[in-house]
């Protein structure tokens, strides 16, 4: 009877030891090291690293925010940084997908995990999960989209991306051929679509303003629609397109949600955006960042929720006192 109690009491003992562990475990505070491609000028991206911030440090954990300033050179000496303090798990929005391999697997190489964040990273043969928008089809339904609106066998567009060599912009410029080309397949049996100018306007407002006033001056105005990498650009180049005072019918369409691109759909001055929520953003990533510290299972790709916003939704989705 007293082996038996001993027992017990043993069992319970080691019980009461793993259950303390687990709790030192689950309220351990970690410091997350996070290395923005670019913060200056592309609110979004504001709105998306605040949310990390904020989730992750009402947890009780510490965040480090550095900002590469679009400069590949400072990203990679970021990450190096990051290294240096010894931090638990670096986020990483790439200001460019392959550039920052060389940085990624020396953190690894220094045991600590790395998760990117809108933008994969292009690193061969070493898996980093990805928190994202599903870009192509972000694209692909603002191209079937546009082909729609534009309803002719022959068009001309204008494309503006974002970053050379990132890969999310990429994944929409595609899916936005696909989707295009796809509506003009089923209308007309074939797709015709003449891009008459393709440029980078690095996700903001004034790059793309002056690239859509560069074209206009090149063509006259003689194109039939814009696709945009983001609602920056896409606003920059519709400011461009009312200032210039051409003529004709001119569809133009980006991605994010800008409350700002929500009001310009409901004048019908610009006509779709594909939604991406830096704030669904930041929390999905707050999210991964705990499950990969506490040594869960995640998948390679962790997506948001991706929606056509058009005329015909755009009120359901519009609240005027969020920019996003």
């Amino acid at each position: 009877m007293k082996k038996n109690i001993t027992i017990i009491g043993i069992a319970m003992l080691l019980v009461c030891l793993f259950s303390s562990m687990n709790l030192m475990a689950a309220s351990k505070s970690y410091t997350i090291g996070m290395s923005q491609s670019m913060l200056a000028g592309n609110p979004w991206w504001d709105v998306m690293v605040n949310a990390v911030k904020d989730e992750l440090t009402k947890l009780g954990h510490n965040v480090i925010i550095l900002d590469a300033e679009g400069n590949v050179a400072k990203q990679a000496a970021d990450v190096e940084d990051l290294i240096a303090r010894k931090v638990d798990l670096i986020a990483v929005n790439p200001y460019d997908s392959n550039a920052v391999v060389p940085v990624t697997l020396k953190a690894k190489r220094a045991n600590i995990p790395v998760i990117a964040v809108d933008i994969p990273v292009a690193a061969e043969g070493y898996s980093i999960t990805t928190v994202i928008a599903n870009n192509r089809h972000l694209g692909y339904v603002n191209g079937w989209h546009l082909a729609k609106l534009a309803n002719k066998r022959n068009v001309k567009a204008v494309v503006i991306e974002g970053y050379p060599g990132a890969i999310c912009s990429s994944d929409r410029f595609e899916g936005f051929l696909a989707g295009f080309n796809k509506y003009q397949i089923e209308k007309f049996n074939y797709a015709n679509l003449e891009i008459i100018f393709h440029a980078y306007g690095d996700y903001a407002f004034t790059p793309a303003y002056d690239l859509m006033k560069d074209v206009i001056t090149r063509t006259s105005g003689n194109f039939d629609i814009v696709f945009c990498a983001n609602d920056a650009m896409a606003i920059g180049a519709l400011k461009a397109i009312d200032d210039s005072k051409i003529k004709g019918a001119k569809y133009i369409a980006g991605v994010d949600g800008y409350r700002e691109m929500f009001e310009m759909i409901m004048k019908g001055k610009t006509h779709s955006t594909g939604l991406n929520s830096p704030y669904e953003l930041g929390v999905k990533t707050a999210e991964t960042v705990i499950k990969v510290l506490k040594g869960e299972n995640v998948p390679s790709v962790v997506y948001t929720t991706p929606v056509l916003i058009t005329k015909d939704n755009v009120k359901q989705y519009y609240n005027p006192n969020q920019d996003y």
